[in-house]
């Protein structure tokens, strides 16, 4: 199967910001508005499954601990989460290692590698966070509120679908998904530590292209 991959080139952020601190840390953020809302009718749970095979790994880096230690190696942090509007991808770096942050995200959004293996995997993952979530009498409280407000609507869709919807999801909705919806223009940028802006925006225009 062929690999689509988002164009890094064809367009710009939607916005960039960044935001000056004091902090012996940075903070880099993307945010991608391609939360649950977007799944495909009888396919809930892409969005949140396309983040878990985002992070099983890249091109460059197919083993994924290897794709995590780009940040981890020297003290940084990652975390990657769906919501229903947006998903979000976060590293924390000391300022000194800021070029790690963006050159994991960029790797992870802009360069991933979806397999059928992996696939697979996660699917078997998220199937038993389904299980061990639906268990929980607070989530049953609040989808059965949500349902009753919002009643056929994306607003009362569990995030990480159902069994029966992602154990029907196939690679080519992974990938018809993220090449709809993973464009920069699409995507919000927002760089939050002691910054040198210039300095910031260079390594910016090296890991993201952004013209």
């Amino acid at each position: 199967m062929k690999q689509d991959t988002a164009d890094p080139y064809s367009d710009k952020f939607k916005s960039i910001t960044f935001l000056p601190t004091e902090s012996d840390t940075t903070s880099i953020r993307v945010t991608v508005f391609a939360g649950s809302r977007y799944d495909p009718k009888g396919k809930e749970g892409v969005a949140h499954l396309l983040e878990h095979l985002l992070a099983s790994g890249s091109k460059n880096f197919p083993n994924p601990r290897d794709l995590g230690n780009l940040v981890l190696a020297r003290g940084g942090s990652y975390d990657i989460y769906t919501d229903r509007e947006y998903l979000t991808f976060e590293t924390k770096t000391t300022n000194e290692n800021v070029e790690d942050g963006l050159r994991y995200l960029s790797e992870i959004i802009f360069n991933p590698l979806f397999t059928e293996n992996n696939l697979e995997r996660e699917r078997q993952v998220i199937a038993e966070e389904i299980k061990s979530d639906s268990a929980s009498p607070e989530s049953k409280f609040w989808l059965k509120v949500l349902k009753e407000v919002w009643p056929d609507s994306w607003k009362s869709n569990y995030i990480m679908g159902s069994t029966d919807t992602i154990k029907v999801v196939t690679l080519a909705d992974i990938s018809d998904f993220y090449m709809k919806y993973y464009l920069k223009q699409n995507m919000t940028l927002v760089v939050a530590g002691k910054l040198v802006p210039k300095q910031t925006s260079l390594l910016i225009d090296q890991y993201f292209k952004v013209q």
